[in-house]
């Protein structure tokens, strides 16, 4: 009986989790590949999980708003499933076709962020993304005091 209190009051601690990221993301592609603070931005990067698991970091800022979208992607998943092959890297031969018309986007909106070039990463339950880039254009409340 004391061991089953002990083996369960383990099971039940909490902590931070430190599993290592199986892959390195795509490097995301942004459109529009610019634009201000507020605004909307779709980047497309894979392999993506759920929304509740991915930050997306622009500059040095996390966005917010951050929404995943796999469009088209049930029948690749599937063959991947059932072939073996790993989420992570190029599809493999067997499900090239299957997995064809599968588009994986972050919708997100753009920090207050000062204008210029800014570094965009994705993180998940997978990997961290390759920088991207986005150019951060002033923003119209900016515009507005001159």
């Amino acid at each position: 009986m004391r061991l089953a209190m002990m083996l369960l009051l383990a099971a039940c601690t909490t902590g931070t989790s430190t599993t290592t990221p199986t892959c390195a993301l795509e490097a995301p592609l942004a459109t529009p590949a610019e634009a201000a603070p507020g605004e909307t931005v779709v980047l497309v990067v894979r392999p993506l999980t759920q929304s509740r698991d991915t930050v997306v970091t622009v500059g040095d800022a996390r966005a917010e708003g951050v929404e995943v979208a796999r469009t088209e992607c049930a029948a690749c998943d599937t063959c991947r499933d059932d072939s073996g092959c790993r989420t992570c890297g190029p599809v493999c031969a067997a499900c090239v076709e299957a997995c064809a018309p599968c588009v994986e986007t972050v919708r997100f909106t753009v920090p207050a962020l000062p204008p210029g070039p800014a570094v965009v990463t994705v993180r998940n339950g997978l990997g961290v993304s390759a920088p991207g880039t986005l150019g951060v254009l002033e923003s119209e409340t900016a515009d507005s005091g001159r």
